[in-house]
Order: C-alpha cells, then structure tokens, then sequence
C-alpha cells in the first residue's frame, strides 16, 4: 500500500490534538501523537520540509502539555532534518527558506531536555543550544562552505561526487513536492517507488560525507559539536552561557570549562511573549515602540524601550543568573 502523504498526517494530527483540547479523550490525544510521528517518519523520507513542520508542531503541542519526553523525541526529529537538509545545499541561500521555518526549534529542544532533568539530557541541551546559535547566525553554514570550496581545489574528484550526490538528493526532492500537487482527495501518493529512489541518493550523500570526513583536517565536517569539545572552548572561571526564552518560560544554561555536566537555571518568570512586546510593543497593528524599531533610528523610541527591557531583564533574568556565577566562583562570563 502506498504511504499517507506526510503533509496529511501532520494535519490529521492537528485536528486531533484540537479534538483532545475540546473533549480531553485519551483516544484522540494518542492518534494526534501516532499522526505526528508517523508524518515525521515517512517526511524525514521523502518531504524533509513537511517533517520540519511537523516536528515543530508535535514538539510544541507536546511542551503545552509538559509531555517534555515526548517533546524531545519531536524536537529530534526536528533537528536531525535540519542536518539532513542541511548536507545537500551547496549554497547559503538554498538553506535560508527552511532555516526560517525552523527558527526557535534548538530552544524549545534544549528547554524541554532540560525539564527531563537528566545529566545526559543537560549535556545535550548544550549541544543542541550550540547547533541552534551556529545555524542561526549561519556561522556554520559558512564554515561548511569554505571546507568545500578548500575541498573543491584539493580534491576536485571527491568534490565533485559530493555535488553530484547532493543535487541528486535535491533532485529527487523537488520531484515529490511537484508530485504530491497531483494527488488524489484522499492523500495518498501516487508515486511509491520515489521514496527508494531519494533514500539511495542520501546513501550516496551520506557515503562521500564521509570519505570528506576522512580527509585530514576535514573530520569535523558537516558534524556538530559534542559537549565536551564546547567546554573545552571556555575559558578557567570563566564558563560558558546559553540564555534562552521560550513560550514556557527562560532558561540559562551554565557550562564551565572542563566539566561533566552543565547547570541549569530555570527562570520561568519571563517567557517569550513578555521578550517580543520588548522587541515590538504595539496598539492592535499599530507599532508605537519596542526596541527593533527604536533602533532603526527614533532615539525616543528607543530610550523608551530600553527604560523598560533593562530593569525587567535584569530582575528576571541577568540577576539570578549572576547570582548563579558568583556561587560558582565564576570570575567572567561568555
């Protein structure tokens, strides 16, 4: 039988979890869940978007229930597609679409981790805030391209077979999407044999990713950073910090130099609605202030934002955190 489109799955499951929301049944809540997975699963395959969106959405709704196991199984899911996509685009501006529509995806994991108040989900909270930062600001994704075109000059061959594997996956992909336009009322796919096809190509993907790998001086390419190699960048007393506000609340995230595992301050006092009416505070759709205006040029606007962001943030969020530091015998922060 051919696979329910993962788009479908992923609106199924939000009609359930409305359902859930309105008569509390545990039969709706654990088919919207079955839903969600499965359209992760099978758009991790063959529509990596759609498995973005859905991960995104199941994490999200998992977290306003404080299902944060659940959570950080979706939110995986999330992040692992943002990796998969992100080895088959040879240029910065291929990778800008999806990475908008994951925007916020690393905190909310590293949030949820760190409520399953485990030493290892810590570690990886780290990890995941790291990953989220770099692919953010593109740090990253600069960092990869310049590898390859070192690669392109050096290994021309081993170079070559990565663009080819790669434009093979986009390929196969863009394929799909015009496919599933054309399908019928039901969702169901008309083109089964397509998912073979892009699961060899990202083999192959996979197969030069890792003869790059083995070249020297390219074995951390395409890999994301473990906790142990970010500690190592700190500073003696001097330790690390990811500060993060998400829809259920802030988080600080404290990773000295050389340690087994991070502290994690939770500051549920401020979350991400209280940090945008600081960025954009408006009168139904009017904006009349907010610091991202203020700072496009009207410096009453921005004085008056500043008179309200700094004392708040200070209070709920820089305050305790420095009481953290200086418990720690911190002398100096990243």
């Amino acid at each position: 039988d051919s696979p329910a489109l993962p788009g479908y799955l992923n609106n199924l499951g939000n009609g359930l979890g409305d359902r859930y929301a309105r008569t509390g049944r545990l039969e709706d809540l654990e088919q919207a869940q079955t839903s969600y997975a499965t359209a992760c699963e099978q758009g991790q395959l063959l529509a990596p978007e759609v498995a973005l969106t859905a991960a995104q959405t199941w994490g999200s709704w998992a977290s306003e229930r404080m299902g944060w196991a659940e959570a950080v199984q979706a939110f995986d899911v999330g992040i692992a597609t943002i990796e998969q996509l992100h080895r088959a685009q040879l240029r910065r501006s291929e990778s800008e679409a999806w990475l908008s529509g994951a925007r916020g995806l690393h905190m909310r994991a590293a949030y949820a981790l760190v409520q399953t108040a485990t030493p290892a989900a810590r570690q990886r909270a780290v990890e995941v805030a790291e990953i989220g930062r770099a692919r953010g600001l593109g740090e990253t994704l600069a960092r990869d391209r310049s590898d390859l075109s070192e690669i392109e000059q050096a290994h021309p061959d081993t170079y070559e077979r990565y663009r080819a594997a790669a434009e093979q996956v986009r390929q196969y992909e863009r394929t799909d999407r015009s496919t599933t336009q054309h399908t019928d009322p039901s969702g169901i796919t008309q083109t089964p044999n397509l998912a073979t096809l892009i699961l060899a190509a990202r083999e192959q993907l996979d197969t030069v990713v890792d003869e790059i790998r083995s070249l020297p001086g390219y074995g951390g390419f395409l890999r994301a950073p473990t906790y142990a190699e970010i500690v190592a960048t700190a500073r003696p007393e001097m330790p690390l910090v990811y500060l993060l506000t998400t829809v259920q609340g802030s988080l600080a995230m404290i990773a000295p130099f050389g340690t087994d595992e991070p502290t994690a301050l939770l500051l549920d006092g401020f979350i991400e609605s209280h940090l945008d009416t600081l960025l954009i505070s408006r009168e139904g759709d009017t904006v009349v202030g907010g610091y991202l205006p203020g700072q496009l040029g009207d410096h009453t606007m921005l004085s008056t934002a500043l008179d309200a962001a700094l004392p708040l943030l200070g209070e709920q969020l820089i305050a305790p955190l420095a009481a953290q530091l200086r418990a720690m015998g911190a002398h100096g922060v990243t």
